[in-house]
């Protein structure tokens, strides 16, 4: 992650995505979208005629209204979660490790202020991975869980995104209170 991009992610809280991530993150959006581009191309070209056929008006809309509701969706989930704390960075990353062989995370960067990890899961088990990203920012953690960009096009980790935030917060806040 660049220095430019992680002070963009502090700024706005919300995890700043590579150029090509963004087509993996959103790669449902697109899909979805395609369907009345290609309905208008092919209408355009006179190989249909959209508005007399009340089945692809209503597949267009559909589409659209999806579409637009799963890129709020998937905008929500670039969303940090705040964590206050006075750990130093070692001790944070201590904390990291010990989550990281409880879910099995593998690191991906680490280095001052921020740890990258994801996780690989077998073919059954319902998720294609998970990205999890962590921000030091002065007494402030930025902590972000989110479907593995570097991998297939997912809306959903069926829950293990939210483990994976979940745990470490909660580490964080026992470590805090000791």
């Amino acid at each position: 992650m660049t220095s430019e991009r992680i002070k963009t992610s502090i700024e706005t809280e919300e995890l700043q995505l590579k150029f090509w991530d963004k087509f993996t993150h959103y790669g449902v959006v697109y899909g979805l979208f395609s369907i009345p581009f290609w309905l208008f191309i092919l209408s355009f070209l006179g190989q249909m005629d959209i508005k007399k056929d009340p089945f692809l008006i209503w597949l267009t809309l559909i589409a659209i209204i999806l579409a637009i509701g799963l890129y709020f969706f998937q905008k929500q989930k670039l969303k940090f979660k705040i964590i206050t704390t006075n750990l130093a960075w070692e001790e944070i990353l201590l904390i990291i490790e010990e989550v990281a062989n409880e879910l099995k995370w593998f690191p991906w960067i680490v280095n001052k202020d921020i740890a990258i990890s994801k996780t690989q899961p077998s073919f059954f088990s319902g998720s294609w991975g998970e990205q999890i990203t962590i921000i030091k920012q002065g007494n402030r953690l930025l902590v972000n869980s989110i479907c593995d960009p570097d991998k297939r096009s997912s809306i959903t980790s069926l829950g293990r995104n939210k483990e994976n935030m979940q745990k470490f917060i909660d580490k964080i806040a026992a470590a805090n209170k000791s």
